[in-house]
Protein backbone atom coordinates (compact mmCIF):
# COMPACT_ATOMS: atom_id res chain seq x y z
CA UNK A 1 0.00 0.00 0.00
CA UNK A 2 1.38 3.38 -0.93
CA UNK A 3 1.93 6.10 1.65
CA UNK A 4 -0.89 8.16 0.09
CA UNK A 5 -3.33 5.24 0.43
CA UNK A 6 -2.23 4.64 4.02
CA UNK A 7 -2.73 8.29 4.90
CA UNK A 8 -6.12 8.36 3.20
CA UNK A 9 -7.19 5.22 5.09
CA UNK A 10 -6.04 6.72 8.38
CA UNK A 11 -7.91 9.98 7.68
CA UNK A 12 -11.05 8.07 6.70
CA UNK A 13 -10.91 5.93 9.86
CA UNK A 14 -10.46 9.01 12.00
CA UNK A 15 -13.34 10.86 10.37
CA UNK A 16 -15.54 7.77 10.65
CA UNK A 17 -14.80 7.52 14.38
CA UNK A 18 -15.42 11.24 14.95
CA UNK A 19 -18.66 11.14 12.95
CA UNK A 20 -19.88 8.15 14.98
CA UNK A 21 -19.11 10.12 18.15
CA UNK A 22 -21.00 13.15 16.81
CA UNK A 23 -24.07 11.03 16.07
CA UNK A 24 -23.81 9.30 19.45
CA UNK A 25 -23.78 12.68 21.19
CA UNK A 26 -27.17 13.50 19.65
CA UNK A 27 -28.66 10.10 20.47
CA UNK A 28 -28.07 8.63 17.01
CA UNK A 29 -30.57 10.85 15.21
CA UNK A 30 -29.85 14.55 14.73
CA UNK A 31 -32.58 17.12 15.16
CA UNK A 32 -34.12 18.22 11.86
CA UNK A 33 -32.37 21.20 10.33
CA UNK A 34 -29.13 20.79 12.30
CA UNK A 35 -25.73 20.46 10.66
CA UNK A 36 -25.68 16.70 11.24
CA UNK A 37 -29.09 16.34 9.60
CA UNK A 38 -27.67 16.07 6.08
CA UNK A 39 -27.36 13.33 3.52
CA UNK A 40 -23.96 11.74 3.18
CA UNK A 41 -22.75 12.14 6.74
CA UNK A 42 -23.83 9.04 8.63
CA UNK A 43 -23.07 6.88 5.58
CA UNK A 44 -20.21 9.09 4.44
CA UNK A 45 -17.51 6.44 4.71
CA UNK A 46 -19.29 4.18 2.25
CA UNK A 47 -19.66 7.12 -0.16
CA UNK A 48 -15.94 7.90 0.09
CA UNK A 49 -15.11 4.22 -0.42
CA UNK A 50 -17.38 4.08 -3.48
CA UNK A 51 -15.55 7.06 -4.99
CA UNK A 52 -12.21 5.40 -4.25
CA UNK A 53 -13.39 2.14 -5.85
CA UNK A 54 -14.19 4.13 -8.98
CA UNK A 55 -10.76 5.80 -8.82
CA UNK A 56 -12.39 9.19 -8.21
CA UNK A 57 -9.87 10.19 -5.57
CA UNK A 58 -10.55 13.93 -5.76
CA UNK A 59 -14.28 13.36 -5.26
CA UNK A 60 -13.52 11.03 -2.35
CA UNK A 61 -11.37 13.70 -0.74
CA UNK A 62 -14.02 16.37 -1.32
CA UNK A 63 -16.63 14.19 0.36
CA UNK A 64 -14.30 13.55 3.28
CA UNK A 65 -13.85 17.31 3.61
CA UNK A 66 -17.64 17.80 3.43
CA UNK A 67 -18.03 15.37 6.32
CA UNK A 68 -15.43 17.19 8.42
CA UNK A 69 -16.91 20.62 7.77
CA UNK A 70 -20.57 19.65 8.14
CA UNK A 71 -19.93 17.56 11.23
CA UNK A 72 -17.66 20.19 12.81
CA UNK A 73 -15.21 17.36 13.43
CA UNK A 74 -12.04 18.10 15.43
CA UNK A 75 -9.59 16.25 13.19
CA UNK A 76 -6.00 15.59 14.15
CA UNK A 77 -3.09 17.63 12.88
CA UNK A 78 -1.93 14.60 10.83
CA UNK A 79 -5.28 14.32 9.07
CA UNK A 80 -5.40 18.05 8.46
CA UNK A 81 -1.92 17.97 6.92
CA UNK A 82 -2.88 15.04 4.71
CA UNK A 83 -6.00 16.84 3.50
CA UNK A 84 -4.05 20.01 2.81
CA UNK A 85 -1.33 18.16 0.87
CA UNK A 86 -3.73 15.86 -0.99
CA UNK A 87 -5.99 18.78 -1.80
CA UNK A 88 -3.13 20.62 -3.44
CA UNK A 89 -2.02 17.55 -5.40
CA UNK A 90 -5.56 16.74 -6.55
CA UNK A 91 -6.38 20.40 -7.25
CA UNK A 92 -9.30 20.54 -4.83
CA UNK A 93 -10.82 24.01 -4.45
CA UNK A 94 -8.62 25.93 -2.00
CA UNK A 95 -11.71 27.54 -0.42
CA UNK A 96 -12.83 24.08 0.64
CA UNK A 97 -9.44 23.33 2.21
CA UNK A 98 -9.53 26.64 4.10
CA UNK A 99 -12.91 25.69 5.58
CA UNK A 100 -11.30 22.61 7.08
CA UNK A 101 -8.70 24.90 8.64
CA UNK A 102 -11.42 27.10 10.10
CA UNK A 103 -13.78 24.40 11.33
CA UNK A 104 -11.91 21.16 11.76
CA UNK A 105 -8.64 21.92 13.45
Amino acid sequence: MTNFKQQFCYALQEVDFLMECAFTEVGGVPDPGTDLDQLGLKDGVSIVEDYLDQREVALALEHLIYMIISGHLPISFATFNFIKQAGQELKVDTKLIKEVTNKGV
